[in-house]
């Protein structure tokens, strides 16, 4: 779907943001698991990472963690 700059400023106001999730998608953490397990020693980059929950939950669990 494409949308103009007036379109997505609507999304925002009427609060239609649902890529805005409270959790971290299951694929995301079970693909960490399957390439790290439980090693915490690893940082994690998120370009352009908005919102993402998964940035706070990645430091909870005793990662590090970047975001811009």
């Amino acid at each position: 779907m494409d949308c103009n700059q007036d379109e997505w400023a609507l999304k925002y106001k009427d609060n239609l943001i649902y890529w805005h999730q409270d959790n971290a998608y299951p694929l995301f953490w079970s693909s960490v698991q399957k390439v790290l397990g439980s090693n915490t020693d690893k940082t994690f980059f998120f370009p352009m990472c908005g919102k993402t929950v998964e940035m706070k939950q990645l430091h909870d669990k005793g990662y590090t963690v970047i975001g811009m």
